[in-house]
């Protein structure tokens, strides 16, 4: 299967952080937005999920599948 060349999961609340969560441990390059500026990401960049926060931008959309 091939693999996209990011997701992007767009609010990190419970089911947000778990998708990203999972995409990443197979090895899916996840992007992770949200809103709120004051979010706890550690699980997430351990992970090695880039995390965006207080943001929406456009730029974020770039090689998205």
């Amino acid at each position: 299967m091939k693999l996209p060349h990011r997701a992007l999961v767009v609010g990190l609340a419970r089911s947000g952080e778990a998708a990203a969560l999972a995409l990443a441990r197979r090895g899916v390059p996840t992007v992770g937005v949200d809103r709120a500026t004051e979010l706890y990401s550690g699980r997430l960049a351990e992970a090695g999920v880039e995390v965006h926060l207080g943001t929406e931008e456009d730029r974020l959309l770039a090689d998205v599948a």
